[in-house]
């Protein structure tokens, strides 16, 4: 067996990579739960209804682990509802290395009504590079193709055509990661994502 190479040694001695790690976590926490509550506020706006009976409004979930393709993630679920037929949650997610999303996953007896609301609002939302999986499974979250098509880049038509076989909606923005540099910028963005995608759920 070949020995540990030298870039592998220098991070074995690394002791300050793991504690700046733990603080960097905790500080996504704060900012999923600064948004959960801006959220809350929201949600409280006449947007309740718009949820599945037995939906979270209140609490939502914040999830933490290490690896999702071998990095590390946080996300925040608010509003949420799983159930096996349904799904209705707006999920803000953390992928180390990679990007922030911030997505609707929708699905159940409302889905053709989601889809129609889509067609309604291109127009709207299409300048803010939004996008929708056409991945097999919500939980993809690469946006190459064949796994999303990005709205500004799609025509009507065929966007028609992606959207019938759908058997489950995921759409929502993805941001590079330099705008955590800026002060608040996962609950200001969060927010204004959701406010821009509100009119497809209402």
């Amino acid at each position: 067996m070949s020995g540990f190479t030298r870039d592998e040694m220098r991070m074995v001695r690394d002791k300050e990579f793991y504690p700046a790690k733990a603080e960097i976590i905790r500080k996504f926490n704060r900012e999923f739960m600064g948004l959960r509550d801006l959220l809350r506020t929201e949600c409280q706006k006449n947007f309740q209804q718009a949820g599945p009976a037995g939906c979270d409004f209140e609490n939502g979930q914040l999830v933490k682990g290490e690896r999702f393709q071998d990095f590390p993630y946080v996300y925040l679920d608010f509003p949420k509802y799983f159930s096996k037929d349904e799904m209705f949650t707006f999920r803000s997610f953390f992928w180390w290395g990679h990007a922030l999303f911030f997505c609707w996953f929708l699905s159940g007896p409302s889905l053709d009504e989601y889809k129609k609301r889509v067609q309604e609002c291109v127009a709207a939302i299409s300048r803010q590079a939004v996008f929708i999986s056409t991945a097999d499974s919500p939980w993809e979250w690469s946006l190459e193709k064949p796994h999303a098509v990005f709205l500004d880049h799609t025509s009507e038509e065929s966007l028609k055509i992606i959207l019938k076989d759908l058997s489950f909606l995921k759409l929502g923005c993805s941001l590079s990661l330099d705008l955590l540099e800026t002060e608040d910028a996962i609950p200001r963005e969060g927010l204004r994502i959701f406010r821009l995608l509100k009119p497809i759920v209402r």
